[in-house]
């Protein structure tokens, strides 16, 4: 998720909920990106883009990154 994700604050309150419940939530916030910042590589900001791509990955198909 953007740090300048509209939902942000939603999503971070969501997050802290279901870790109160015990349970297991990766939240990366990425900085300077906005909302869907990992499908608009052209205006992404920071190398995000391919930093998502990479972590979705990861987490789909292991610790290989493609």
């Amino acid at each position: 998720m953007g740090s300048y994700e509209v939902f942000l604050e939603d999503a971070t309150l969501f997050v802290e909920k279901a870790r109160s419940q015990n349970v297991s939530v990766e939240f990366v916030v990425e900085e300077n990106n906005m909302h869907n910042y990992a499908i608009a590589w052209p205006i992404s900001r920071d190398g995000g883009a391919q930093k998502a791509v990479k972590h979705m990955s990861k987490f789909l198909f292991g610790e290989q990154p493609v």
